[in-house]
């Protein structure tokens, strides 16, 4: 009951927020209008009204039950059901008539007047008002960030948008456009929402900041948020960690920042039959995913998934694409089904050699990769080649028994698909050492193909 009483008494005092002037006046009306119209049967009953709800809103029985319904957060509203505007009137007028010379009772209502407007608080100000400056008479920013949101959904074809945001959008996004799916509501506010994870994300991204980047990342994706806004005046350090966590820039407005989990994004592509590249049949549902470098620089790698859960992985990328290609594997269940590298060159190799030197590699089913010859590419290797990237990828791969080194002619069959290579080092004529010795293999479902070249130059056609 302690708890109950505290809220009840921080309602009240929250609502006059130290102003008590107008319970002042308040309470005058009331005196007023007993002295002045005690015996009329409607005033009793005004009055019997006012001591009723005065114990049920200090009661904390009766609290503890309309909390429950309405949430303590907002009991202050009970306070609302005191009619102000009525009982003040009605004491100015009974004052007034009370004097029987007009001049008088004209003076009287000028003084209370003058009492109200200056004892009284003007709430038509711009602490309570904001010029509109659209129809929907939001703030402009939330249609702002939702437009944005609904531009880029349409640009790539997606049509569940979930949406985990910063406190302010809470309130409005739903009035604005009920497309716009949200994790988090006033429940969390109140303290009604007792799902483990919406909590987590209200308590990351509204509340008392981020205390795990991975798990979030993890909590964001098992809950469907493709989409997070950010307040970047003070959660900059959590849009930096996303954007090393799968997630992409999608567009900015005011201070916030728009963000996309590209990762979801070919996931739940799948599931929707609407795939970028599809090599099967609508059941089937295999997705080529292609992925921008983290360094911004040219590189290659790609992932072919399926709807039951297989994964090929091709090249990966720089060194500093390691983080990046793991939070893939990761996301789409941790093994690897079949990871082929068309070429050691640097842009291609190195994110896998960092993630197979690393403490905790995944499990991978099977390597596929061009037989280099490594004492004739020695010879050939130019400056720009940098051969130790193909040493430390015989290296890191030299305890492995699952790595197949595929040539031209090599037919096999990963996850369903069937892969035909039609060239890889041994096939080389002269040329470029490195690139021109790339796998050159296509990748065929049903009705469907795909050519990868991997660096391959036009000196081997």
């Amino acid at each position: 009951m302690a708890e109950i009483m505290t809220n009840i008494i921080q309602s009240f005092i929250g609502t006059f927020n130290g102003n008590y002037k107008p319970v002042f006046i308040y309470i005058i009306s009331l005196v007023v209008i007993f002295v002045l119209a005690r015996k009329k049967e409607s005033v009793r009953v005004l009055l019997l009204f006012h001591v009723i709800l005065t114990i049920v809103f200090f009661c904390p029985i009766t609290a503890k039950a309309i909390m429950y319904g309405v949430g303590s957060g907002v009991y202050w509203r009970v306070l609302w059901l005191y009619p102000a505007v009525l009982v003040v009137s009605v004491a100015v007028v009974l004052l007034t008539k009370k004097i029987q010379k007009k001049s008088l009772g004209l003076i009287v209502f000028c003084v209370c007047t003058l009492a109200l407007i200056f004892l009284g608080q003007n709430v038509i100000s711009r602490e309570n008002f904001d010029r509109a400056y659209n129809y929907e008479k939001l703030p402009q920013y939330v249609i702002g960030v939702c437009d944005i949101i609904n531009d880029d959904a349409d640009k790539n074809h997606i049509t569940e948008k979930k949406l985990a945001t910063s406190m302010e959008f809470l309130v409005y996004v739903r009035q604005y456009d009920s497309t716009l799916k949200m994790e988090n509501s006033r429940d969390n506010i109140r303290g009604y929402d007792k799902r483990e994870n919406a909590g987590f994300i209200y308590d990351s991204i509204c509340s008392n900041g981020v205390s795990d980047y991975d798990k979030l990342a993890e909590v964001l994706r098992i809950e469907k948020c493709n989409y997070v806004v950010l307040n970047m005046d003070y959660e900059s350090e959590t849009a930096r960690e996303l954007l090393q966590r799968g997630f992409v820039t999608v567009g900015e407005y005011e201070q916030y920042a728009i963000y996309r989990d590209d990762l979801y994004n070919l996931t739940s592509t799948i599931s929707q039959n609407e795939t970028v590249v599809k090599f099967q049949e609508e059941s089937t549902g295999y997705l080529i995913g292609q992925y921008a470098s983290q360094t911004g620089q040219q590189s290659s790698f790609y992932t072919i998934t399926d709807a039951e859960g297989h994964l090929i992985l091709i090249d990966g990328g720089w060194e500093e694409d390691a983080s990046y290609v793991q939070s893939v594997i990761d996301y789409f269940g941790g093994e690897v089904d079949g990871w082929i590298i068309t070429h050691p060159h640097f842009d291609h190799v190195r994110a896998f050699n960092k993630i197979l030197s690393g403490d905790n590699p995944p499990k991978i089913s099977q390597i596929f990769v061009s037989d280099f010859d490594m004492e004739q590419y020695e010879k050939e290797a130019k400056e720009w080649d940098q051969i130790d990237d193909y040493k430390r990828f015989l290296e890191v791969t030299k305890n492995l028994t699952n790595i197949e080194y595929l040539h031209a002619g090599d037919s096999l069959d990963i996850c369903g698909l069937q892969v035909d290579v039609y060239h890889g080092y041994e096939a080389k004529k002269k040329g470029d050492a490195c690139n021109d010795g790339s796998l050159v293999f296509e990748i065929t479902g049903e009705s469907q193909s795909m050519l990868f070249c991997g660096d391959t130059g036009k000196s081997q056609s």
